[in-house]
Order: structure tokens, then C-alpha cells, then sequence
């Protein structure tokens, strides 16, 4: 795996990018909270749990990448 300067360029070199939906369970969640959010009125708290989510889940495969690597390496 070449080290890049930007997500771009990961993508192009990984060939699939980084997607979501790969957790079955993702979109569930997010909308039982989206849900819950708009009849508690918590609009903000949603889109921070959102970008966190997002985060953790973008962390996560990062992790994966490089542990896929490493595996093949040794």
C-alpha cells in the first residue's frame, strides 16, 4: 500500500473507496436516532452523533486497511 497526501488519492489507489453501507446495521441505527431526535427536538445532537459515527466508522477502516497490509507483509 502506497502512502498518500489525501483521502483522493487513497481512493484511487484502493480502487473502492470508503462506503458506508458496509455495516448492515449503519443505516438502522441512524435512523432510529434520527427519529428519536426529531420528536425530542435534538436536531443538533443527531448531526454530532452523525459526524461521530461517520468518524469511528471511517477510523475503523483505516484500521482494517492496515492491518489487511500488515497481515500480507509478514
Amino acid at each position: 500500500m502506497k502512502f498518500c497526501n489525501s483521502y483522493d488519492q487513497v481512493v484511487a489507489i484502493e480502487g473502492n473507496g470508503w462506503r458506508p453501507m458496509n455495516d448492515k446495521y449503519f443505516w438502522f441505527w441512524i435512523v432510529i436516532i434520527g427519529i428519536l431526535s426529531f420528536f425530542t427536538g435534538e436536531m443538533v445532537t443527531f448531526m454530532m452523533l452523525l459526524l461521530l459515527l461517520l468518524t469511528l466508522m471511517e477510523i475503523k477502516s483505516v484500521l482494517k486497511r492496515f492491518y489487511e497490509d500488515w497481515k500480507r507483509k509478514n
